[in-house]
C-alpha cells in the first residue's frame, strides 16, 4: 500500500513538473517571440536609423562641396575684380598723367584768349575815338532863304550785279588802289549774298583794304570776323597773320606774339606759319 502511494506520489509529481515546465516553456516562448519581435523592430530602426544617417552624411557631403564650389567661385570672382580695379587704377593713373599737360595747355589757351579779347577790346575803343575825331559837323547854310529845288532828271533802277560780277568789280577797284570803293563792293556782296563762295574772300579783302591804308584798328576787326564766321574758309590762316602783323605796326608787341603763336600752334604745315615763325625772331 505504502509502495502504491509512493509510485503514485512520483507519477503526480513528475505530471505535476511536466505541466509546470510546458506552461513554462510556453511563457518562455512568447517571452522569446516579443524578444525577436522587439529585436526585429529595433533592427529596422537601426537600419532607417542607417539609412537617414547616410542621407544626412550625404546631403552634407552635398553641402559642403557646394559650399566649396561656391566659396571657389566667389574667391574668383574676388580676384578678377581685383584685377579689373587693379587695371582701371593704372588706367586713371595714366588718364591723369596725360591729362596733365592738356589742362596747362588749356589753361595757356584761356590766357591767350583772354589777353586777345582785351587787347582787341582796346582796338574797338581806339576805333571808336578815332571814328568820332573824323567825324565832321554839318555845313551851316550861308545864305539866307531857301532856294528852289533843283529839278534833276528822273534816274534810272541801279543795275543789281551778280555775285560773281560784285566780287569781280570790288577785287579790281582793290587792286587799282581804290579801297573805299573796293570795300563797298565787298559789302555789298556781304549783304546780298551772304551764301557766297566768295564772302570769306571779300571779307578778308575789306580787313587788307584797312591794312593797306594803315588803320590797322580796323584791319583788325575785320580779320577777326573772318576767323569767327568763316573758320573753314581758306582765309584763317592770311588773317591771323596779318592780325598778328597789324598790332606789331602799332607797337603792341605782346598781342602781336600771342597771335602768331596761336598761328604757328593751329597750322604748323600753313605757308602763313612760316612767315609767323620768322617774325616772331624778329619781335623783341
Amino acid at each position: 500500500m505504502t509502495v502504491k502511494k509512493t509510485a503514485l506520489f512520483i507519477i503526480v509529481s513528475l505530471f505535476l513538473a511536466g505541466c509546470a515546465a510546458r506552461e513554462d516553456i510556453l511563457t518562455l516562448d512568447d517571452s522569446m517571440t516579443s524578444i525577436h519581435q522587439r529585436m526585429a523592430m529595433l533592427e529596422r530602426e537601426n537600419v532607417d536609423m542607417k539609412n537617414r544617417l547616410a542621407s544626412l552624411v550625404k546631403t552634407e557631403e552635398g553641402k559642403a562641396e557646394s559650399f566649396q564650389g561656391k566659396t571657389a567661385e566667389i574667391k574668383a570672382s574676388h580676384d578678377r575684380l581685383s584685377e579689373e580695379l587693379q587695371s582701371l587704377r593704372g588706367k586713371m593713373e595714366e588718364t591723369e598723367f596725360l591729362l596733365k599737360p592738356a589742362e596747362g595747355e588749356q589753361k595757356e589757351r584761356e590766357a591767350r584768349l583772354i589777353a586777345l579779347e582785351k587787347g582787341l577790346q582796346e582796338q574797338r575803343d581806339r576805333i571808336k575815338r578815332i571814328e568820332g575825331h573824323l567825324k565832321l559837323e554839318p555845313l551851316e547854310a550861308k545864305v539866307s532863304g531857301t532856294p528852289p529845288p533843283a529839278v534833276t532828271p528822273k534816274a534810272e533802277p541801279p543795275k543789281v550785279l551778280s555775285e560773281n560780277e560784285t566780287y569781280a568789280e570790288a577785287k579790281q577797284a582793290f587792286d587799282r588802289g581804290e579801297f573805299e570803293k573796293a570795300r563797298t563792293r565787298f559789302q555789298e556782296l556781304l549783304k546780298n549774298y551772304p551764301a557766297s563762295i566768295h564772302a570769306d574772300n571779300a571779307q578778308f579783302w575789306i580787313g587788307e583794304s584797312y591794312y593797306r591804308e594803315k588803320w590797322y584798328e580796323k584791319a583788325i576787326l575785320e580779320y577777326q570776323k573772318v576767323v569767327e564766321k568763316y573758320p573753314t574758309g581758306n582765309k584763317v590762316q592770311a588773317s591771323l597773320l596779318k592780325q598778328g602783323l597789324s598790332f606789331q605796326n602799332l607797337g603792341d608787341t605782346a598781342n602781336a606774339r600771342l597771335i602768331l603763336k596761336e598761328l604757328v600752334r593751329k597750322y604748323p604745315t600753313a605757308n602763313e606759319a612760316k612767315i609767323a615763325q620768322q617774325k616772331l625772331k624778329e619781335i623783341p
